[in-house]
């Protein structure tokens, strides 16, 4: 009990010094005037690079019959110079990256893979890689399932990270003052933790609720959206650090997260305090499955890459795959020799082959478990960048442009899915196609959200959402 109190009060010491450094920084900036400047020469490069790839075929002297424009966004920084006279001028159509939209779209469709297994496998359900308690110990098709949807989560963080620098830098160069988008980024966190209360967690019980086995109609869940929430409310105010001072600030509360977790009781988290900052687990009626130390620190990683992203695109792109080639080079050392620092807790052997080599712990991110999942996410944003446009891309675009909407929609549509079948039995094809049917119906409903957020204005309650 004494090692616990005292690893949460580190904990909450670690992310008041952080946030006093936020606020040290946000001020020291806005009486400068250094982050209006900023932010308005860094979204004018993205503006100039992606108003590239709106320019078929530009010579230097902007007549037709030059070199093409390539389709990437981040490639189009490349020919920059070719056209510097037609870019300097001309305004940007869009304020987003396509390659982000898709890898937040593939983190999308590979949730809702999981989720369907989860309410329609019958018991075959493989999730709950913990820190604490027995390790799942699935068949193989159930575990290659799972595993494919291990970068969805960081997916998630690394996008919101990189999404609300972008995202700040874009109002800025539209005359918000950094007070307007930290504060507006906080209502958007807000909604996103009543969502996650209100809605997502309803869904989840459905079937316990009619059934009559739900444990209490207010047992509250910690899940990605609360997650994700906290994140983007607490975290506005950094998207003006550079960054050297978010990427190794992300590591930190990665690093914090291991070595109190290691430190902690064997049999569960001791506290709500302590399971909400670093040491996911159920306490009472009570369960986290993301706290919001580690997270926090892959939120901080993304927006270390908007960062990067807005001041040097072309860079970025060339660094996205030596960093994911590296991650994944790393996981099998950590893996192996990392021990309970790198793992936070005995793994499968290895005679178990394959699926026990692979297994991680989620809950909390382990240091193994980033490496393998950010250094696939790295690897899938590089070849996004290179070839944005391939069957199905339509699909992923439109989910991720719109991903609250296909969050709250996909849980509820597979809770009634499983209300309706009952009794299930064990298998894998009514999963793979509720996912398939799932996806194919959000698919134009995330695309006529996300056309109806786009005619409205940038300060409408419809951007929120």
């Amino acid at each position: 009990m004494v090692v616990a109190a005292v690893a949460s009060m580190i904990a909450v010491a670690l992310v008041v010094v952080a946030l006093a450094l936020v606020v040290v920084v946000f001020v020291v900036f806005a009486v400068s005037g250094v982050v209006a400047s900023q932010g308005k020469a860094s979204f004018a490069c993205i503006s100039r690079m992606i108003q590239a790839t709106n320019v078929p075929r530009l010579s230097e002297q902007g007549q037709r019959g030059g070199p093409r424009a390539p389709r990437s966004v981040f490639l189009a920084f490349a020919v920059q110079p070719w056209h510097n006279r037609q870019m300097a001028t001309a305004p940007s159509r869009f304020d987003r990256l396509t390659p982000l939209d898709l890898l937040r779209g593939l983190c999308v469709a590979l949730m809702v893979m999981d989720h369907a297994v989860h309410f329609l496998s019958g018991g075959l359900y493989a999730g709950g890689e913990t820190w604490y308690g027995p390790f799942p110990d699935p068949e193989t098709g159930v575990f290659l399932l799972r595993f494919l949807s291990h970068p969805a989560a960081p997916g998630f963080a690394i996008c919101l990270g990189a999404g609300l620098v972008l995202f700040t830098h874009n109002r800025m160069s539209q005359g918000w003052t950094s007070f307007r988008c930290a504060s507006t980024l906080a209502v958007r966190g807000l909604i996103l933790v009543l969502a996650q209360f209100l809605l997502a967690n309803t869904a989840w019980m459905l079937p316990d609720f009619i059934a009559g086995t739900a444990p209490s109609p207010f047992a509250p869940y910690f899940g990605v959206l609360s997650m994700l929430g906290v994140c983007l409310a607490l975290l506005g105010p950094m998207a003006v650090l550079p960054s050297f001072a978010t990427a190794p600030l992300g590591a930190l509360f990665i690093s914090t997260t291991a070595t109190l977790t290691i430190r902690a009781p064997g049999g569960g988290p001791v506290d709500l305090a302590s399971s909400l900052l670093y040491l996911p687990g159920q306490m009472g009626e009570a369960f986290v499955n993301y706290p919001i130390l580690p997270w926090a620190g892959v939120v901080l990683i993304g927006m270390a890459l908007g960062r990067e992203l807005a001041a040097r695109p072309f860079t970025s792109l060339r660094t996205l795959l030596p960093t994911g080639i590296g991650l994944l080079a790393l996981f099998p050392v950590l893996r192996l020799w990392g021990g309970m620092s790198a793992n936070l807790r005995t793994l499968p052997p290895l005679e178990d082959g394959l699926t026990g080599f692979l297994q991680v712990v989620k809950y909390p991110p382990s240091p193994t478990f980033l490496c393998l999942t950010l250094g696939l996410c790295a690897l899938l944003l590089f070849t996004f960048t290179r070839f944005p446009r391939f069957p199905g891309s339509g699909l992923l675009a439109s989910l991720g442009r719109a991903p609250f909407l296909a969050y709250i929609l996909h849980l509820w549509l597979l809770a009634a899915a499983q209300t309706l079948l009952q009794p299930l039995t064990e298998t894998l094809w009514l999963p793979l196609l509720a996912t398939a049917l799932c996806l194919a119906a959000l698919y134009p409903l995330a695309k006529t959200w996300d056309r109806l957020k786009h005619t409205r204005p940038p300060n409408s309650m419809w951007r929120l959402f």
